[in-house]
């Protein structure tokens, strides 16, 4: 199976090669620069992020009262995440802990979506995950708790 897995990523890293598709992380999931990687970090990478959506699907598997239309939302944010920069550890750190915090997929959705703009915008993954996770154990929640990431994002994520 994992040498499938690893015949799979180097068809599709000769695919990109060849045709330029996965610019800027075009291709699903992607990360910016990847039609720059060396093969063999774009296979790397294709192992690390189907172990972390592996983890993630399971998860939401075993997640109580998720619609399979929430289901599907939050396993997309996996890929968006990483097409917009953030790390696959990171990516799938975010959603697994806020899965083990009973947050429901819209809320998982948008936190993601806000913590990919943070990056996109040039701030590091590690630092507004913990922003994030702060700001949860303070007790934020839902509309709250993306608008103060926001909020913390257009400071440049300064107090």
């Amino acid at each position: 199976m994992k040498s499938l897995v690893r015949l799979n990523i180097l068809l599709v890293a000769s695919i990109v090669l060849a045709t330029g598709a996965a610019a800027s992380g075009q291709m699903r999931g992607r990360p910016p620069g990847w039609r720059g990687m060396p093969p063999k970090d774009q296979v790397a990478w294709g192992e690390e992020f189907e172990k972390a959506k592996k983890s993630v699907q399971e998860k939401v598997a075993a997640a109580e009262g998720f619609s399979e239309a929430a289901s599907k939302n939050v396993l997309a944010s996996l890929p968006n995440m990483t097409a917009a920069g953030v790390p696959v550890a990171d990516a799938q750190a975010l959603v697994v802990w806020l899965l083990d915090r009973d947050f429901g997929g819209a809320e998982i959705v948008a936190v993601t979506k806000t913590m990919s703009r943070g990056v996109r915008e040039g701030l590091k993954a590690s630092r507004i995950n913990y922003y994030i996770r702060d700001r949860v154990n303070e007790g934020l929640r839902g509309e709250a708790l993306t608008a103060e990431i926001n909020k913390a994002i257009d400071r440049r994520m300064t107090p």
